[in-house]
């Protein structure tokens, strides 16, 4: 006769079974480092951000034409991007969907998601202000999954 499983050990069970256990998936992986980014940025918080690349992780927005090298740089770009919407009072929302790694292989892959950033002002309505895409190349370091690269790629923009 096979004994029932107390609470606590039903709970026990899950978390053995789940990303709590220990490594997860290059999946699981790389979309908990695109939450991160999105989390991150809408927190704007640029060293956070910053530390989601490699020490030599290249940062490409063709929109604006500018591409930035490591940590610093990045850190830098997006605290002067953010500053006007500080000053405006205006928050940001990234909603990143469709994460699809590809070429994974090993401890490296490349990645596309859609993005879409939503906007709004304390108390005022919410509207899109960016729509686009990611392209990454992303690596799994001791940290977690990291940028190698990331290009942010805008279809649309709304002031």
């Amino acid at each position: 006769m096979r004994k029932a499983m107390s609470f606590f050990g039903a709970v026990a069970f899950i978390l053995s079974q789940s990303a709590f256990a220990g490594t997860l998936s290059p999946q699981e992986g790389i979309a908990n480092l695109m939450a991160d980014y999105a989390w991150f940025a809408d927190q704007r918080d640029t060293e956070a951000v910053s530390k989601l690349f490699v020490e030599q992780g290249v940062l490409k927005v063709p929109v604006v034409n500018q591409t930035m090298e490591g940590p610093a740089q990045v850190s830098s770009f997006f605290s002067k991007t953010w500053a006007p919407l500080e000053a405006m009072g205006q928050q940001r929302r990234h909603v990143i969907t469709n994460i699809r790694p590809y070429d994974v292989q090993g401890d490296q892959a490349r990645v596309r998601a859609y993005m879409t950033v939503l906007g709004s002002t304390k108390g005022g309505p919410s509207s899109i202000k960016l729509q686009g895409y990611y392209e990454a190349e992303v690596v799994d370091t001791p940290e977690g999954w990291r940028f190698r690269a990331l290009t942010i790629q805008v279809d649309g923009m709304v002031p």
